[in-house]
């Protein structure tokens, strides 16, 4: 029996809480940037927040470099590896291009550093 996506269950040597590996495009480089910036805020390795998140480094690595299509709540589960709140804007992709990130991560508030 083929169990879905949401009820695999997550093994070390997978990732499936990331999805889909692509071909790095404009808009997956930005959020690969994004995650690595605020992995290095927090002071973590990519091992170490790989190990938070239960996947492995080049996993990681991947995604950070643009190579992986994240879904919100893989977004969330690093926003919550990271001690940081996820704020997704929901814009077309034209008005993204063209004004910024439609998603951030920042601290939270009372976190430490």
């Amino acid at each position: 029996m083929v169990l879905p996506a949401q009820v695999r269950r997550i093994t070390p040597d997978k990732l499936w809480l990331m999805t889909s590996a692509c071909t790095p495009t404009l808009e997956t480089i930005q959020t690969g940037a994004l995650l690595r910036r605020a992995r290095e805020r927090a002071g973590l390795t990519q091992e170490q927040l790989a190990d938070k998140l239960g996947c492995t480094q080049p996993a990681l690595s991947q995604a950070e470099a643009g190579g992986a299509s994240l879904s919100i709540a893989t977004l969330q589960r690093f926003a919550d590896a990271l001690g940081c709140d996820l704020d997704v804007r929901l814009v077309s992709r034209d008005q993204a291009l063209s004004h910024g990130q439609p998603a951030m991560l920042r601290p939270r508030r009372g976190a430490r550093r």
